[in-house]
C-alpha cells in the first residue's frame, strides 16, 4: 500500500507540475535577485552563495507544506487510514519521503547546478551537496510536523513560517559551518555528525508529533 502511495504521489506531481515548478521558480528568483545585488563585489557574492542557496531552499520548501496533508484530509483519506487497522506512522513517513523526493530534491539539484554555474570550487560543492542530502530531509520532517499541527488552522500559510523557521536554524547553522570549514580545508566530520544526529532525532520526534497530531485532529472531527 505504501508503495502504491509513493507511485501515486510521483504521478500527481508529474501531472500537476506547478506544485514543484512554483517553488523552483521562487528559489531561482530569490538567488538571482540577491546575486544581482552583489554584481560589483564578486568576493562577497562567493562568500554568501552557500548561505543564500540554503536559505532559498528553506523558503521555497515552505510553499509546498500547506498541501502536504490538506488534500488527503479533505478527501477523507487520513480519516479512513486512522480508523483502519493499519498504523499511521508509516503513512506519515511515506508522505515525508514523497515530499522530499518530489519537492525538495529538485530544489537541491537546481541549487547545486546554480552553484556549479557560478563557479563554486569543487570541494565546497561536494560539501554543499552532502549537507543538502543529510539536511533537507530534516526540513521535510519538520515541515510535516508543522503541517499536521496547523492542518485545522485557517491561516496555516501564515503560521507555518512562524513555527518552522526557528526550528530550521540548527540544521542551517551546522550545514553552513561544514561548508565554511570545507572552504578553509578543515575537517567537517564534526558538523556532519551533528547533522546526522539531528536527522535521527527529527526522524523520530517529528514523525511521532505529526502522527499524534493527525490522530487527534481526526478524533476531534469525529467527536
Amino acid at each position: 500500500m505504501l508503495k502504491t502511495l509513493i507511485q501515486q504521489e510521483v504521478l500527481l506531481a508529474a501531472r500537476n507540475y506547478s506544485q514543484w515548478l512554483t517553488p523552483l521558480g521562487f528559489m531561482v528568483l530569490v538567488i538571482m535577485v540577491c546575486m544581482i545585488s552583489f554584481t560589483n563585489n564578486a568576493a562577497v557574492a562567493a562568500d554568501i552563495l552557500p548561505a543564500l542557496l540554503w536559505v532559498s531552499i528553506l523558503l521555497a520548501s515552505l510553499l509546498t507544506l500547506p498541501s502536504l496533508f490538506a488534500n488527503d484530509a479533505e478527501d477523507g483519506f487520513i480519516s479512513h487510514y486512522v480508523l483502519s487497522p493499519y498504523p499511521l506512522l508509516p503513512l506519515v513517513i511515506t508522505k515525508v519521503f514523497c515530499h522530499w523526493l518530489v519537492h525538495v530534491l529538485p530544489l537541491c539539484i537546481a541549487a547545486i547546478l546554480v552553484a556549479f554555474g557560478l563557479g563554486l570550487i569543487k570541494t565546497t560543492l561536494l560539501t554543499l551537496g552532502l549537507t543538502f542530502l543529510l539536511g533537507t530531509p530534516i526540513v521535510s520532517l519538520l515541515g510535516a510536523m508543522g503541517a499536521s499541527l496547523t492542518l485545522a488552522a485557517r491561516q496555516s500559510t501564515l503560521l507555518l513560517p512562524i513555527l518552522l523557521l526557528p526550528l530550521y536554524l540548527p540544521v542551517l547553522i551546522f550545514a553552513l559551518g561544514a561548508i565554511h570549514a570545507s572552504e578553509l580545508h578543515l575537517a567537517i566530520h564534526g558538523y556532519i555528525a551533528i547533522i546526522v544526529a539531528l536527522l535521527l532525532f527529527t526522524s523520530v520526534f517529528a514523525s511521532l508529533i505529526a502522527t499524534i497530531s493527525l490522530k487527534s485532529g481526526v478524533a476531534t472531527c469525529s467527536g
